[in-house]
């Protein structure tokens, strides 16, 4: 798995900037839009920043206060919360290096919706957000090294995740969606495209300990291998119970067997069934 950097949290909350606001800009384009999104499928369109927003410029945001609302901000820098179900709603965040947004490890309940979530390249490596206790819904994420980090209590649907930064230090992996452990995990009906040069996986499901994980009706495409598991080699997936691959489609659009070396790995002991090839729509 890719390294973890440590995300440095802004000493005091800063509060809400004086600025006027600004009208939303149009998000640049990624490098290629030719991937796998179609139909109701997460795409441009229906990620990302509600259009006709206007958002207010800010740096970097320290959440301390227990249901706090972010709502219509460009943030220059990063969002760490240290506090109890916030919520961050239509908010773009430029970050080009770190993580985009933070939760603390003793803090939970956080939910962020229709966000736009860019990495500028981000050389570092960094994910996207990390790591546990959080739902993500209609995020446009793009540019980090790894996308969102799933570690338990973790809901993450309807989202288009894709161009990631490229990060070439040596032993360096990159995963649209990294699991490196947890409990209680849904990736559901999100476009998940792994284009980087050195591109691991859409969805890395690691070898640590982990249950109830569901992978449901996802637009996968790229990596080694689309789908890392969870099970280990020579071995098989105990350290992972309940985990289900379920009515996914498998995208030949990067590589023509949807990962460089095939769609799925690491599945021994894992519920497989509905998963079909996107193109064609015949069975995996």
């Amino acid at each position: 798995p890719t390294p973890t950097p440590t995300p440095t949290p802004t000493p005091t909350p800063t509060e809400t900037p004086e600025p006027e606001p600004t009208p939303t800009e149009e998000p640049p384009p990624p490098p290629d839009d030719d991937g796998p999104s179609g139909g109701d499928y997460p795409n441009a369109s229906n990620t990302g920043i509600k259009p006709g927003s206007t958002l207010t410029p800010s740096g970097s945001i320290t959440v301390t206060e227990d249901g706090a609302v972010l709502r219509d901000l460009d943030i220059t820098g990063s969002i760490v919360v240290n506090a109890d179900d916030v919520l961050i709603s239509n908010v773009r965040v430029r970050q080009p290096g770190g993580m985009a947004i933070f939760l603390n490890p003793d803090n939970h309940g956080l939910v962020i919706e229709d966000v736009e979530l860019d990495g500028r390249g981000n050389p570092d490596g960094s994910e996207a957000i990390g790591y546990a206790r959080y739902t993500l819904r209609r995020a446009n994420i793009y540019g980090f090294g790894d996308g969102p980090r799933a570690n338990g209590d973790v809901i993450i649907e309807d989202s288009w995740i894709h161009d990631h930064g490229e990060y070439n230090a040596q032993g360096a992996h990159q995963d649209a969606i990294q699991s490196t452990g947890g409990n209680n995990i849904v990736i559901r009906h999100n476009v998940l495209e792994m284009d980087a040069e050195v591109g691991n996986a859409a969805i890395m499901i690691g070898t640590s300990h982990g249950s109830n994980l569901l992978i449901e009706d996802n637009i996968v495409s790229g990596g080694g291998y689309a789908v890392y598991g969870g099970a280990y080699e020579g071995g098989g997936s105990e350290n992972w119970t309940n985990v289900r691959i379920v009515n996914n489609r498998f995208s030949t659009a990067i590589f023509d067997k949807c990962g460089f070396y095939g769609p799925l790995t690491n599945i021994v002991g894992v519920t497989l069934s509905g998963n079909v090839w996107h193109e064609t729509g015949e069975p995996l």
